[in-house]
């Protein structure tokens, strides 16, 4: 006899933090995307931090960060967990830390060319990944 062995690996879905309200705008993207998946959603927020301050102390604590998300997570039915990674070059952090060939969801204003998150998504559609704009009302 034959046996069939199917290994399922969990969805996982990337939501990159631009600015809050663009971000809640990308994660109710991904909540909507993962419905009926059994998916998980990352929020992933690399948090640059200028050269004169030490790598160790960004300008905004990751705690208020980290409570700002708790809320927003708080009332969606999927799994969500939040990253932040304290770096001087987000595009960079985001190819070492992303999976491979990732679903990202990015939150834009209509109006986002020539912007931080227009870079980082052109950087990332290079490196293969599958980017996913959600346009915020802004």
């Amino acid at each position: 006899t034959r046996t069939l062995v199917f290994i399922v690996h969990a969805v996982r879905i990337s939501v990159l933090f631009t600015d809050f309200e663009e971000t809640k705008t990308a994660f109710n993207t991904a909540v909507k995307l993962s419905d009926g998946l059994d998916a998980e959603i990352d929020v992933i927020f690399p948090q640059v931090v200028a050269f004169p301050l030490p790598l160790t102390e960004p300008p905004v604590p990751a705690t208020f960060i980290f409570e700002r998300f708790h809320e927003l997570a708080a009332g969606a039915k999927v799994h969500a967990s939040i990253h932040i990674y304290l770096c001087r070059d987000a595009p960079q952090t985001l190819l070492e830390f992303l999976e491979p060939q990732s679903v990202v969801v990015v939150g834009c204003r209509k109006r986002w060319f020539g912007s931080r998150a227009a870079r980082v998504v052109r950087v990332l559609r290079k490196g293969g990944y599958q980017v996913l704009l959600a346009h915020s009302n802004l």
